[in-house]
């Protein structure tokens, strides 16, 4: 009779070890899906940051380009205007 009340005991500890180890399963699964859609949101913040600052550098780098080209024809214009005032005034 003991032994029936013992295995009895034992299976309802078993059935609550079981019960318990289920539910701390379905909180893990939950805190790595949780894990999961927060880092897959970072990665994409961080790819669309990473995409506007190349095209931020991409656009310094063109303006930049554009300065320079202006100030290389301004220097142009002076030494040739320059080179003409010289040739008429001579």
């Amino acid at each position: 009779m003991k032994h029936s009340i013992d295995d009895g005991v034992l299976q309802t500890n078993l059935l609550h070890a079981f019960q318990k180890n289920k539910i701390m399963q379905g909180k893990l699964n939950e805190r790595q899906r949780s894990y999961y859609v927060d880092l897959i949101k970072d990665m994409q913040d961080h790819k669309l940051k990473e995409k506007l600052n190349k095209e931020l550098l991409y656009t310094w780098k063109k303006e930049s380009y554009v300065r320079q080209l202006k100030k290389n024809l301004q220097d142009y214009e002076r030494k040739r205007f320059g080179l003409v005032k010289r040739m008429l005034l001579e």
